[in-house]
């Protein structure tokens, strides 16, 4: 469990880095407000990401056979809740900002597979030994 835990904190520093990069590197090419939106998405991505593997760990005590349909269910509710809060901010979904949406999206979305892989190791490992 502590391998696993170690691994998702490398990875969200690792998104960190990412952030960061995105930011510095792309800021004169951003437009006014374009700033806030990439920390948001990352933001949100970074939090929903937490949330959702969160819930697949305690999920994962009680029955893990249904875990990957679980993470696909909270994907689509993950994604809806992000169309509502841009929406709600202002923010219009176009093209120019796929780099902005998408870069934070896929991060979040590797972190959360990845821990759900780690969490399903951990579940048989202990099913094992129970044997």
């Amino acid at each position: 469990m502590i391998k696993l835990l170690i691994k998702l904190v490398g990875l969200f520093f690792l998104g960190f880095l990412f952030y960061l990069g995105q930011k510095h590197f792309t800021t004169t090419f951003f437009k006014e407000g374009q700033i806030e939106l990439l920390t948001f998405n990352y933001l949100f991505n970074g939090i929903a990401a937490l949330i959702i593997l969160g819930n697949l760990y305690l999920i994962s005590k009680i029955n893990k056979d249904f875990l990957g349909f679980l993470l696909i269910l909270l994907s689509v509710i993950k994604i809806l809740i992000y169309v509502a809060m841009i929406k709600s901010k202002g923010y219009t979904l176009e093209r120019d900002l796929f780099l902005e949406i998408f870069l934070p999206y896929s991060l979040g979305k590797t972190i959360e597979i990845l821990g759900l892989i780690g969490i399903m190791r951990v579940a048989n490992r202990q099913e094992v030994s129970e044997l």
